[in-house]
């Protein structure tokens, strides 16, 4: 590892495996290709969003999905409601500036809870994140001092277009750089499992979206760009966590990334490519997202001063809903 690469730095690079190669936590989705109409079923007045989510280990294989028990219709796509859930990742990292080849390892915990109210046609989260880092490498023990404080949010989704807007979140009192929201790509991913909805629940449905993602990686500046390819799977699957017959929706996604700026002085500039898949559950009746996992593989290139350091990272990310208390009145 080269003089200057912080751990810091390092450390934020692996939730970029996931933030880059899925692409969760885009804080203005900009999908390519237009939105696939919306079922009668799939959306009513009353819904909002529950989340939607990635996590973790190369995902074990699904459970096989089998025939519903009756011919029910889609769940709403969207849910309103109180929800809590549970994050856990994953992340390793390996320098190319390492000669002893040992990979640094970190796990985070970290929990999302949020409330969901329509407002018009308009769907609005407010919610909080509290994240902490469980286990760490020595090199990697700086995180225990740098991991994120509790970060409100809060978000609209447009229940036509399904874009997503947050609303601003930069506290300059706890990032170094006035273009970086707090808590970096933890508090993204968590968010995204806020806010991420399919676009349809319709048994065999499919679509491909692209993405462009504006969030930093420390205190760097960063541009994402995901193309994601969505399928929802003909039969209902057991959902791994709970056990409950669940809507699979999968997506693989590919992704570059580039960015740059100053990290504790010096001038960095990023590079990167990944690719990662994410298994998804929801409950059939309510569209409340059960759990959630992703695997993310990434390549980084760090550049400082004309010396280039690769970064090769997996992430293995799993999420599962806590506890749900839905609105009265709505459904």
């Amino acid at each position: 590892m080269r003089p200057g690469m912080t751990p810091a730095l390092r450390i934020a690079s692996i939730g970029a495996a996931v933030v880059g190669a899925v692409c969760i936590g885009c804080t203005q989705q900009h999908p390519s290709s237009p939105p696939a109409p919306a079922r009668p079923s799939a959306q009513t007045a009353s819904s909002a969003s529950a989340p939607g989510a990635a996590a973790a280990t190369a995902p074990a294989p699904s459970p096989s999905p089998v025939a519903s028990a009756g011919p029910l219709p889609p769940p709403p796509r969207y849910v309103t409601g109180r929800l809590v859930y549970q994050i856990t990742s994953v992340g390793t990292v390996l320098s190319s500036a390492d000669t002893s080849g040992r990979a640094d390892t970190i796990t985070t915990l970290t929990t999302l809870s949020y409330d969901a109210q329509w407002s018009g046609s308009d769907l609005r989260l407010t919610g909080n994140v509290a994240g902490s880092v469980t286990t760490a490498t020595p090199s990697l023990q700086a995180a225990n001092q740098s991991a994120p404080l509790p970060v409100t949010f809060d978000a609209t989704i447009d229940s036509a277009s399904g874009v997503v807007l947050f609303g601003k979140m930069i506290d300059t009192t706890r990032t170094t750089s006035p273009q970086c929201a707090a808590g970096g790509p933890t508090v993204d991913q968590a968010r995204e499992v806020a806010t991420e909805r399919p676009r349809s629940f319709a048994p065999g449905a499919a679509w491909q979206d692209t993405l462009t993602d504006r969030t930093c990686l420390a205190d760097i500046p960063l541009v994402t760009r995901a193309v994601r390819v969505y399928t929802v799977s003909l039969e209902t699957a057991a959902d791994p966590v709970s056990g409950v017959q669940a809507v699979l929706v999968s997506h693989t996604s590919q992704a570059t990334m580039i960015g740059g700026g100053s990290h504790l002085g010096r001038q960095i500039t990023l590079n990167g490519n990944g690719d990662g898949t994410t298994e998804q559950y929801y409950d059939r009746v309510t569209g409340v997202m059960l759990s959630a996992h992703t695997v993310a593989r990434l390549q980084l290139d760090v550049g400082e001063g004309g010396h280039v350091q690769r970064l090769t990272q997996q992430a293995d990310w799993h999420a599962k809903l806590e506890s749900y208390a839905a609105r009265p009145g709505a459904g």
